[in-house]
C-alpha cells in the first residue's frame, strides 16, 4: 500500500471515529433528556398521587356529611308529620 492510499485509509478512518463520536454524543445527549423528562414524570405522578388522595379524603368527609344531613332532614320531616 502506498504512502498516499495509506493517508486516504487514515483519512477515511478518522471521519468514521469522529462520525461514531459525534454520534455517541447525539445518543447521550438524547438519554440525558429521556432522563430529565422521566424524573419530571415521576414528580407529576407524586403530585397526581397526593391529589387523588385529597379528591378521595374530601369525597369521604362530603359524603359523611351529606348521610348527616340526609338524616337530620328526615327527623325533622318524622317530627313535622
Amino acid at each position: 500500500m502506498s504512502d498516499s492510499e495509506t493517508a486516504k485509509m487514515l483519512a477515511i478512518m478518522e471521519a468514521m471515529f469522529n462520525g461514531q463520536k459525534r454520534t455517541l454524543g447525539m445518543v447521550e445527549a438524547a438519554i440525558d433528556k429521556f432522563s430529565t423528562v422521566e424524573t419530571e414524570i415521576s414528580k407529576l405522578n407524586r403530585k397526581m398521587n397526593s391529589l387523588h388522595e385529597l379528591v378521595l379524603r374530601h369525597h369521604s368527609e362530603t359524603s359523611g356529611r351529606l348521610e348527616a344531613i340526609s338524616a337530620h332532614k328526615s327527623r325533622l320531616i318524622d317530627r313535622l308529620a
